[in-house]
């Protein structure tokens, strides 16, 4: 599948700790360039996508159920036969008369943040009291609808404790997958580093107690963003490594597209001994931003038995 990802607009109900959006939004604001992109510069992108291939567009933000034509914006996609993802933080799922409006609509995934598994861990991480409340009860009445929905909880100092839980609530409230991703330091991620990005080898005992509880409770699960030397060889499994035959490109508010398969590699940090690893094909390596705050020290290839 060939994906757009199509930025919408920069404006949100959250202002989450591990944000990298949050550069963008300041950016635009001290340019004095719209956070959101009106309907009409949105059609326009979008009906040129199929005749360059794309068959698939992945609206986000910021938050796109903020925007009142999200429902004609997913009918506009739809005609001209492609799929919709949407990535939310489905606060507006909360309210069954928003809900609702998705019931016959043809989204194929709803992309779902969520980052603790009671409401002092996540909201302490979105900096909005209620939001925990609200998405989980959104998730709860997608579910209702038949929807297909995925978790994605981004890794943080404040929730590595919380993982195994969150896990568990998602899977116990209907979501079909979770996706578990470490944290790029840009925008609010970068700001908050302190509380925000854990060491990889601070994590691995309690990433062990989550891929153990998936595989012997059937828990659909995989990670972002992980170096294969972090990880059990049985655990290999989760990771999730982007196909580089597909085209990913993204599109935000105040730039051109580009090429994510091709400019996700070039920000990620490889090292001379990962020539000797047996899973350096496969393996990206960690954000740069990560080297430039912990160093180097903690990786090692993994050797031929």
């Amino acid at each position: 599948m060939n994906c757009y990802d199509l930025k919408v607009g920069y404006s949100c109900n959250n202002n989450c700790v591990h944000c990298v959006i949050k550069d963008h939004y300041l950016e635009c604001k001290n340019k004095n360039i719209p956070v959101d992109l009106t309907y009409d510069e949105l059609k326009n992108q979008i009906i040129g996508l199929p005749s360059q291939g794309f068959d698939a567009v992945t609206l986000t933000g910021g938050e796109p159920t903020f925007r009142r034509d999200i429902v004609d914006l997913i009918k506009l996609i739809n005609s001209l036969g492609m799929t919709v993802f949407i990535q939310t933080n489905g606060r507006a799922f909360y309210y069954p008369e928003f809900s609702d409006k998705f019931k016959d609509l043809n989204v194929s995934g709803f992309v779902i943040a969520v980052h603790g598994s009671n409401s002092q861990i996540h909201d302490s991480i979105t900096q909005k009291n209620g939001s925990f409340n609200q998405t989980i009860k959104g998730i709860q009445n997608l579910v209702s609808l038949n929807k297909y929905v995925v978790g994605k909880v981004v890794i943080s100092k404040k929730n590595m404790s919380d993982l195994l839980d969150i896990i568990k609530i998602l899977s116990d409230i209907g979501v079909s997958r979770t996706v578990l991703s470490f944290p790029h330091g840009l925008g609010n991620a970068w700001k908050y580093r302190d509380v925000v990005i854990p060491r990889y080898s601070d994590l691995k005992d309690v990433l062990y107690s989550v891929f153990d509880y998936a595989k012997l409770n059937g828990v659909s699960l995989s990670i972002e963003t992980f170096p294969f030397c972090f990880l059990r060889e049985q655990d290999y499994m989760f990771n999730q490594v982007f196909s580089q035959g597909e085209k990913y490109y993204v599109k935000n508010v105040e730039s051109s597209e580009f090429d994510w398969n091709s400019v996700r590699i070039q920000i990620k940090k490889k090292f001379d001994f990962c020539n000797s690893c047996i899973m350096n094909q496969a393996c990206e390596g960690p954000w740069e931003e990560y080297v430039d705050l912990y160093g180097y020290s903690e990786f090692s290839p993994i050797l031929k038995k």
